[in-house]
Protein backbone atom coordinates (compact mmCIF):
# COMPACT_ATOMS: atom_id res chain seq x y z
CA UNK A 1 0.00 0.00 0.00
CA UNK A 2 1.44 3.67 -1.40
CA UNK A 3 1.30 6.45 1.25
CA UNK A 4 -1.78 8.54 0.08
CA UNK A 5 -3.53 5.81 -2.68
CA UNK A 6 -6.90 6.13 -0.38
CA UNK A 7 -7.41 9.72 -0.74
CA UNK A 8 -5.76 10.08 -4.20
CA UNK A 9 -8.65 7.27 -5.64
CA UNK A 10 -11.23 8.67 -3.25
CA UNK A 11 -10.60 12.43 -4.88
CA UNK A 12 -10.66 10.21 -7.89
CA UNK A 13 -14.66 9.45 -7.57
CA UNK A 14 -14.43 6.15 -5.91
CA UNK A 15 -16.99 5.87 -3.12
CA UNK A 16 -14.23 4.04 -1.25
CA UNK A 17 -11.14 2.18 -1.08
CA UNK A 18 -10.02 -1.33 0.56
CA UNK A 19 -6.23 -2.17 0.22
CA UNK A 20 -4.49 -5.42 -0.37
CA UNK A 21 -4.50 -7.98 1.25
CA UNK A 22 -8.27 -7.77 1.99
CA UNK A 23 -9.32 -8.02 5.09
CA UNK A 24 -13.06 -9.08 5.99
CA UNK A 25 -13.97 -6.82 8.03
CA UNK A 26 -12.94 -4.16 6.23
CA UNK A 27 -14.81 -5.37 2.93
CA UNK A 28 -18.02 -5.96 5.09
CA UNK A 29 -18.07 -2.37 6.25
CA UNK A 30 -17.89 -1.22 2.88
CA UNK A 31 -20.50 -3.95 1.16
CA UNK A 32 -22.64 -3.10 4.37
CA UNK A 33 -22.05 0.77 3.43
CA UNK A 34 -23.50 -0.02 -0.12
CA UNK A 35 -26.40 -1.89 1.23
CA UNK A 36 -27.59 1.15 3.43
CA UNK A 37 -27.04 3.53 0.12
CA UNK A 38 -24.63 5.60 2.43
CA UNK A 39 -22.90 6.45 -0.84
CA UNK A 40 -25.60 7.36 -2.70
CA UNK A 41 -26.62 9.77 -0.08
CA UNK A 42 -23.46 11.32 0.35
CA UNK A 43 -23.63 11.85 -3.41
CA UNK A 44 -26.81 13.76 -2.99
CA UNK A 45 -25.86 15.75 -0.58
CA UNK A 46 -22.30 16.74 -2.23
CA UNK A 47 -25.51 18.02 -5.11
CA UNK A 48 -27.17 20.04 -2.69
CA UNK A 49 -23.66 21.79 -1.33
CA UNK A 50 -22.61 22.66 -4.31
CA UNK A 51 -25.79 24.58 -5.49
CA UNK A 52 -25.33 27.80 -5.76
CA UNK A 53 -27.64 30.27 -3.95
CA UNK A 54 -28.86 31.89 -6.97
CA UNK A 55 -29.64 28.78 -8.78
CA UNK A 56 -32.93 26.47 -8.16
CA UNK A 57 -32.64 23.00 -6.79
CA UNK A 58 -33.78 20.78 -9.70
CA UNK A 59 -34.93 17.37 -8.56
CA UNK A 60 -32.18 15.16 -9.75
CA UNK A 61 -32.96 12.36 -12.79
CA UNK A 62 -35.00 9.29 -11.48
CA UNK A 63 -32.41 6.44 -11.14
CA UNK A 64 -33.19 3.72 -13.30
CA UNK A 65 -34.45 0.09 -12.51
CA UNK A 66 -33.68 -2.32 -14.44
CA UNK A 67 -30.80 -4.02 -13.86
CA UNK A 68 -28.13 -4.70 -17.29
CA UNK A 69 -25.13 -7.11 -16.29
CA UNK A 70 -22.62 -7.11 -18.65
CA UNK A 71 -19.31 -9.68 -18.67
CA UNK A 72 -16.52 -8.36 -20.53
CA UNK A 73 -14.18 -10.89 -21.70
CA UNK A 74 -12.55 -12.28 -24.66
CA UNK A 75 -12.82 -16.15 -23.22
CA UNK A 76 -15.24 -18.43 -23.68
CA UNK A 77 -14.40 -20.53 -21.22
CA UNK A 78 -14.49 -17.90 -18.49
CA UNK A 79 -18.35 -17.03 -19.93
CA UNK A 80 -19.36 -20.57 -19.94
CA UNK A 81 -17.99 -20.94 -16.38
CA UNK A 82 -19.90 -18.08 -15.35
CA UNK A 83 -22.95 -19.13 -17.02
CA UNK A 84 -23.25 -22.24 -15.08
CA UNK A 85 -21.99 -21.44 -11.92
CA UNK A 86 -24.34 -17.68 -11.49
CA UNK A 87 -27.91 -17.94 -10.56
CA UNK A 88 -29.22 -14.45 -13.02
CA UNK A 89 -29.29 -13.90 -16.62
CA UNK A 90 -26.27 -11.45 -18.17
CA UNK A 91 -25.27 -10.64 -21.27
CA UNK A 92 -21.39 -11.10 -22.45
CA UNK A 93 -18.90 -8.66 -24.79
CA UNK A 94 -16.02 -10.12 -26.03
CA UNK A 95 -15.41 -7.18 -28.41
CA UNK A 96 -15.47 -3.50 -27.36
CA UNK A 97 -18.07 -3.04 -29.73
CA UNK A 98 -20.23 -5.74 -28.09
CA UNK A 99 -19.81 -3.83 -25.09
CA UNK A 100 -20.91 -0.60 -26.58
CA UNK A 101 -24.49 -2.31 -27.82
CA UNK A 102 -24.85 -4.14 -24.54
CA UNK A 103 -24.77 -1.09 -22.08
CA UNK A 104 -27.89 0.87 -22.18
CA UNK A 105 -28.08 4.90 -20.42
CA UNK A 106 -31.77 4.14 -19.75
CA UNK A 107 -30.65 0.79 -17.19
CA UNK A 108 -28.34 0.48 -14.21
CA UNK A 109 -25.57 -1.14 -15.75
CA UNK A 110 -22.81 -3.84 -13.64
CA UNK A 111 -19.84 -4.08 -15.73
CA UNK A 112 -17.52 -7.22 -15.10
CA UNK A 113 -14.65 -6.45 -17.06
CA UNK A 114 -11.75 -8.73 -17.45
CA UNK A 115 -8.74 -6.64 -17.17
CA UNK A 116 -6.58 -5.63 -20.41
CA UNK A 117 -10.06 -6.91 -22.54
CA UNK A 118 -8.78 -6.45 -25.83
CA UNK A 119 -5.89 -5.18 -25.59
CA UNK A 120 -7.33 -1.49 -24.29
CA UNK A 121 -6.07 0.88 -22.35
CA UNK A 122 -8.21 0.23 -19.47
CA UNK A 123 -8.28 3.78 -17.91
CA UNK A 124 -9.20 5.66 -20.95
CA UNK A 125 -11.84 2.99 -21.92
CA UNK A 126 -13.49 3.15 -18.29
CA UNK A 127 -13.43 6.96 -18.19
CA UNK A 128 -15.21 7.21 -21.52
CA UNK A 129 -17.91 4.04 -20.63
CA UNK A 130 -18.01 6.30 -17.31
CA UNK A 131 -19.42 9.32 -19.13
CA UNK A 132 -21.28 7.92 -21.55
CA UNK A 133 -22.86 5.43 -18.88
CA UNK A 134 -23.21 7.38 -15.84
CA UNK A 135 -25.33 4.89 -14.16
CA UNK A 136 -22.57 1.80 -14.79
CA UNK A 137 -20.30 0.53 -11.74
CA UNK A 138 -17.32 -1.56 -13.16
CA UNK A 139 -15.70 -4.35 -11.25
CA UNK A 140 -12.39 -5.50 -12.91
CA UNK A 141 -12.01 -8.80 -13.44
CA UNK A 142 -7.89 -8.95 -12.13
CA UNK A 143 -5.42 -7.94 -10.14
CA UNK A 144 -5.49 -3.78 -10.97
CA UNK A 145 -7.18 -1.37 -9.39
CA UNK A 146 -8.14 1.71 -11.78
CA UNK A 147 -8.78 4.99 -10.42
CA UNK A 148 -12.32 5.16 -12.10
CA UNK A 149 -13.37 1.32 -11.28
CA UNK A 150 -15.89 0.51 -8.55
CA UNK A 151 -13.56 -2.83 -7.20
CA UNK A 152 -12.17 -5.63 -8.72
CA UNK A 153 -12.41 -9.42 -8.50
CA UNK A 154 -9.46 -11.31 -7.81
CA UNK A 155 -10.65 -14.84 -7.52
CA UNK A 156 -13.53 -15.88 -9.48
CA UNK A 157 -15.52 -17.81 -6.77
CA UNK A 158 -18.92 -17.48 -7.79
CA UNK A 159 -20.30 -16.62 -4.48
CA UNK A 160 -18.06 -13.97 -3.92
CA UNK A 161 -19.25 -12.43 -7.49
CA UNK A 162 -23.29 -13.13 -6.80
CA UNK A 163 -22.58 -10.86 -3.42
CA UNK A 164 -20.88 -8.30 -5.16
CA UNK A 165 -23.89 -8.08 -8.09
CA UNK A 166 -26.42 -8.16 -5.11
CA UNK A 167 -24.88 -5.87 -3.11
CA UNK A 168 -25.09 -3.22 -5.82
CA UNK A 169 -28.38 -4.21 -8.10
CA UNK A 170 -31.07 -1.53 -7.65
Amino acid sequence: VLKGDRERFIGAGMDDYISKPIETHELERVLENILKRKYEKFEEKEKINNTHENEPITPSTPKPKENNIIIATESSFLINYLKNTLDFDFKTAMQIIDLNKNLKKDAFNILLIEDDFNSADMETLIKSIKEEFPNTKIFIIGETQYPLSDGIISELNPQEIKTIINSIKR
